[in-house]
């Protein structure tokens, strides 16, 4: 099972997260376990697809 498919049927038990909350998490979720060195806003920026500015709101 991959890990996008697994986070994916986590979610799906949470009732209250809603669709952007949803994508974020799942995304979050790769970019986290692809990430090499430090976990910074700035590398979650560089390997995902979100702006800096989006992981420091909602993280």
């Amino acid at each position: 099972m991959s890990v996008e498919t697994r986070t994916r049927s986590i979610l799906a038990k949470m009732s209250q997260v809603g669709k952007w909350q949803w994508e974020f998490l799942v995304e979050l979720v790769l970019v986290w376990l692809g990430l090499r060195g430090r976990y910074t806003f700035e590398n979650l920026c560089r390997q995902g697809v979100r702006r800096a500015v989006s992981y420091r709101v909602l993280v």
